[in-house]
């Protein structure tokens, strides 16, 4: 029912009103899920005996133009009573034949349906509000499932995939403009939850259109005690290189291992050059610069170019400087 009647009752229930139906409602909670009840039931009413004076079951019959309720509890999920009500045309405070001879089906199937749907609403609730943390970081973030599906994003995120340029704001996933990119994104997504994935499976690049640096992307695994019990959840990341104040290798520097030629090639590679790039940037030959990676890798112990983007990345956190 979604008529403005309908409505304000809604709202005075939620506020506490509908005394006159309390009662039922620790009737309720004592009974077995999938139990069907009536208002002989539910209001423990003996053989013969009339239903107490309650104008509030009117006043709710009378928004839907029934006689008579019957009442099919679902489950309790925590502080939480769920329960499905028919409204019946045939006046009796007897259960209704349909509900009682059906119950036995929509039970396990509604019940579940709405415990799922409250464990989500609460999952994204969460998130959001961890998200809105992550407004004040200079990089895109979201939360999402195994199938890519976001559950929220950060403002910067939803940025980027409005921008259309290596990201698209196509259904609510993490997509991209290459379909060679989206298969290195999904095993990525796909790694973050592999228990034994290597932290070089959980960064890629991906292209953009526009012929600027490709994006960064790194999986995150978050395990059940970080936010939820029990949920299948991956921190997304997508930097953008051409961002030079998020671009560092100042953690790198810490590490005290790399010269400063070696240091100077790490961050023109997590900015997103490939080393003929970095080469002619720095004005020395291709081999040189390949001999730096090479000693640069072996050094901080990584096979891959893009796991020393992977560690520039892991060692510095890029807060934003702007005012919230």
């Amino acid at each position: 029912m979604r008529s403005v009647a309908a409505l304000e009752m809604l709202g005075e229930m939620q506020s506490g009103a509908g005394s006159e139906d309390h009662p039922a409602y620790a009737v309720v909670a004592r009974r077995e899920a999938g139990d069907v009840m009536g208002d002989a039931d539910v209001f423990e009413l003996k053989e013969g005996e009339d239903l107490p004076d309650n104008p509030w079951r009117l006043r709710m019959l009378a928004l839907s133009g029934a006689c008579s309720r019957t009442v099919l509890k679902l489950n309790d999920v925590g502080p939480w009573i769920d329960i499905a009500v028919s409204h019946d045309a045939t006046s009796t405070l007897e259960a209704s034949e349909a509900l009682t001879r059906d119950g036995a089906w929509l039970y396990p199937m509604l019940s579940k349906t709405i415990e799922s749907g409250r464990v989500i609403r609460s999952v994204v609730q969460q998130y959001e509000l961890l998200l809105s943390l992550f407004d004040h970081l200079e990089f895109g973030a979201g939360f999402c499932l195994p199938d890519g599906s976001l559950l929220a994003s950060n403002t910067t995120l939803t940025q980027m995939r409005a921008d259309g340029d290596g990201l698209l704001l196509d259904a609510n996933r993490i997509k991209t403009v290459r379909s060679s990119d989206q298969v290195k994104v999904n095993q990525c997504i796909a790694a973050a939850f592999n228990a034994k994935a290597k932290a070089s499976e959980l960064t890629q690049t991906i292209s953009r259109r526009s012929g600027r640096l490709p994006y960064i992307f790194r999986a995150i695994s978050l395990n059940e005690d970080q936010v939820r019990r029990g949920s299948a959840i991956v921190l997304a990341l997508v930097l953008d290189p051409e961002n030079e104040s998020l671009v560092s290798v100042e953690g790198l520097r810490g590490l005290g291992v790399l010269t400063e030629a070696e240091i100077d090639v790490c961050y023109h590679l997590a900015r997103g050059l490939d080393p003929r790039g970095i080469a002619d940037v720095r004005g020395t030959t291709y081999e040189t610069t390949r001999a730096q990676i090479k000693s640069a890798s072996e050094k901080l112990g990584v096979k891959r170019q893009l796991d020393i983007v992977r560690l520039s990345m892991a060692t510095r956190t890029p807060l934003s400087t702007r005012k919230a």
